[in-house]
């Protein structure tokens, strides 16, 4: 199929594509983008002139390259990257006509993970208000995955208060929402703006600015509402070297591991345990495969939750009808009684184990009577690092305690030890228990 034929690549077309039923690239072929209006945003100016812009600097949704070529002139390395080829070619025109080196690729603002780098400071002019709900949630993973920790996002987008919006105008609880707690963001301020475009007169249209800040930190969950806290990781805190293995292995580890059989009699008989439509918690859930995505098709509510960030941005692409969190599981508060099922395999054995045993209390309150915990923990104890990993180039860490140990933690959490079992791998293995919440007399 030729670029005519399918002018969206090998990508998902976004909401705003799908409404229009236009790629993107169609908005430069009738004369200048709605956006192009002949310069840089002046508030990327401003940005620019109060030396807001460090170090490597990614420009997300660039279109023909102004504000890309505003910040390369500081003397700055920027790529700027869009989905739009000939606003590309029109940017590359451009810095070669004012001789300003800029590098400029066709890229996903939804899968930046592909780009492989990771920058200091990263621009979205004009891009976050694009997308819907969904998509907006989805971009701030993306953004997450290539941008460093403590670097800078300035979104500007359309704004909501005032006269003479702009489509598709965002509220401030909206970027709020989207770079909220447990995105991986923390939203230092919004601030009123004004975006220039082709249909306003130099005064622009009404827009917010805002500054957000990458961080370490991980939700500490209520449910869906209750007030949020964060806790922070160091870059040499076990958990960090966790979250860092699987961001960078999650693939090789799904290749790696051949979890499609080797829990697939465990789903299945969890699955025949279960009534219809049963709600099931799956800490440590990976990329949702296969756990999540067998729950589902057969017909279960699945919240899955990781610390990673790009195996939940994975989950939620390959099953899309699950709920899941970024988080850090030994933080999670859920209300009581509020699963028929918990599933953690693999998980806890990558969790200090001064929390394991508190975690397994609270999962014990978050069943329904007579709910099941499907887990499996350390057979033996060790603590220790892989510093090449699946031989990927990344750090993993584990800490576990014998399997003797873990019984006494699960029956003293309130569950019944329904069957336990030694799974071997290696020269060694785990220990796999079916324990189960005691039915109210």
């Amino acid at each position: 199929m030729s670029e005519a034929d399918d002018p969206y690549g090998d990508r998902t077309p976004t909401s705003h594509e799908r409404m229009s039923g236009r790629p993107w690239d169609a908005s430069y072929w009738d004369g200048p983008a709605p956006w192009d209006f002949g310069g840089p945003q002046p508030a990327v100016e401003r940005v620019a002139a109060a030396g807001g812009f460090a170090g490597t600097v990614l420009d997300a949704g660039c279109g023909s390259g102004e504000n890309t070529l505003v910040i390369a002139s500081l003397g700055l390395p920027v790529l700027g990257v869009d989905v739009a080829e000939t606003g590309l070619t029109m940017a590359r025109d451009k810095a070669a006509e004012r001789g300003i080196p800029a590098e400029f690729a066709m890229a996903d603002a939804l899968h930046l993970e592909r780009l492989g780098r990771q920058f200091e400071t990263v621009l979205d002019s004009g891009l976050f208000h694009t997308f819907n709900t969904e998509e907006r949630r989805e971009y701030a993973a993306s953004l997450a995955t290539a941008t460093e920790y403590g670097g800078t996002l300035y979104v500007l987008c359309f704004g909501d208060e005032g006269p003479d919006v702009g489509p598709h105008p965002v509220s401030q609880e909206d970027l709020r929402l989207a770079f909220g707690p447990g995105s991986g963001w923390s939203i230092a301020s919004i601030v009123p703006e004004r975006v220039r475009t082709v249909f306003h007169d130099e005064n622009g249209a009404p827009a917010w600015l805002a500054t957000v800040k990458r961080s370490a930190a991980y939700t500490r969950c209520w449910c869906r509402s209750a007030p949020l806290a964060s806790t922070t990781m160091t870059d040499d805190d076990p958990k960090q070297i966790v979250r860092r293995g699987y961001d960078v292995l999650s693939l090789r580890y799904d290749e790696a591991t051949g979890a499609d059989s080797k829990y697939r009699s465990w789903i299945d008989e969890l699955i025949a345990r279960l009534e219809g439509g049963s709600r099931v918690l799956d800490v440590g859930c990976g990329s949702g495969v296969p756990v999540a995505r067998e729950l589902v098709a057969a017909g279960h509510q699945v919240t899955g939750v990781d610390i990673s960030e790009v195996q939940i941005r994975r989950a939620r692409e390959l099953v899309p009808d699950g709920e899941f969190i970024n988080a850090d599981a030994t933080s999670l508060d859920f209300p009581a009684e509020s699963f028929d099922a918990v599933v953690s395999l693999y998980a806890l054995i990558h969790m200090p184990q001064d929390e394991q045993q508190q975690l397994l209390h609270n999962i014990a309150t978050w069943l329904r009577p007579g709910g099941w915990f499907l887990c499996t923990t350390g057979q033996s104890a060790w603590t220790g690092v892989d510093e090449d990993w699946l031989d990927g180039g990344a750090s993993m860490w584990w800490s576990h305690t014998d399997a003797d140990t873990n019984r006494t933690w699960i029956t003293q959490a309130g569950l019944t030890i329904e069957h336990q079992a030694f799974i071997p791998e290696g020269s060694g293995g785990h220990a796999l228990f079916w324990s189960r919440r005691p039915q109210q007399p």
